[in-house]
């Protein structure tokens, strides 16, 4: 099992946890520090696995590929040799201006195209398998073709890129536009899943938020043993952005992650 890394944790962590094998960092946070930041990694390779988490890559951009980006993301790689590069099936960009929204677009075939076109360069370039992520959304596109996973298992299938399968964010969608989650999965070879979160979300008046600020819902954990019981060996991990709580108050939650999956066995 593994652990977002929060500032708050390192000290708990280079304490040592047998227990987390690994960290997923967010790269933005390191990729451009050459000082303090990169050291922390530095330390916490000795360790725990890293894994690479990004939030700019913006494959689903009108736009060509970001040079400076590709070229110190290839160096960050080539230091760190993290078990996983991720970011998120969205675009979050346009005229070289970058915001943290991360969204949605038409999942269409002309779109599915530009995006294995991406994703192939990028792998080509960084001489590993993408991983992406499945989003929490807060509006409908009405001109897609097919379902975000119908798109992203067929995106699977023409590039050999890898899923970060967000189980919150699945939960996320499913309330908010009535979504079956279970049925989305089939459209997912679960054979390509390198990585999984978990985190909590915020229920609104008339949506939920994916907040990341408490622990998985009751409907998460639900979803996480279903997934566990078509596939009981993923890599799965907590994430937490804000009313971040202590240390000791995340392992439990690590661990019933890790029961639910035990048991699936």
């Amino acid at each position: 099992m593994g652990l977002g890394y929060r500032a708050p944790f390192y000290d708990d962590l280079i304490a040592g946890h047998p227990e987390i094998g690994w960290l997923e960092v967010i790269t933005e946070n390191y990729l451009w520090d050459r000082g303090a930041r990169r050291q922390t990694l530095r330390k916490l390779r000795e360790s725990y696995q890293l894994a690479f988490h990004g939030v700019s890559l913006s494959l689903a951009a009108p736009e060509e590929h970001d040079a400076r980006y590709l070229r110190e993301l290839r160096a960050f790689v080539a230091e760190f040799e993290p078990v996983r590069v991720s970011d998120h099936l969205c675009w979050s960009s346009l005229g070289g201006h970058h915001w943290h929204d991360l969204l949605p677009f038409p999942y269409t075939e002309e779109n599915l195209q530009l995006i294995t076109n991406k994703v192939l360069h990028w792998q080509d370039e960084l001489k590993r398998p993408l991983v992406l992520e499945n989003l929490s959304a807060y509006l409908a596109v009405t001109t897609s073709e097919m379902s975000e996973y119908a798109f992203l298992g067929e995106l699977v299938k023409r590039t050999g890129c890898q899923v970060l399968l967000d189980v919150n964010n699945m939960v996320v969608n499913s309330l908010n536009f009535g979504l079956a989650p279970l049925l989305e999965l089939e459209h997912i070879d679960l054979a390509s899943v390198a990585q999984v979160h978990l985190a909590g979300f915020t229920r609104g008046t008339d949506f939920v938020i994916d907040t990341h600020s408490t622990v998985p819902a009751e409907e998460t954990w639900q979803l996480w043993q279903q997934v566990c019981q078509r596939r009981a060996d993923l890599p799965f991990m907590v994430e937490w952005d804000a009313e971040i709580p202590n240390f000791g108050e995340l392992l439990p939650v690590l661990r019933r992650a890790r029961e639910i999956q035990e048991a699936a066995r």
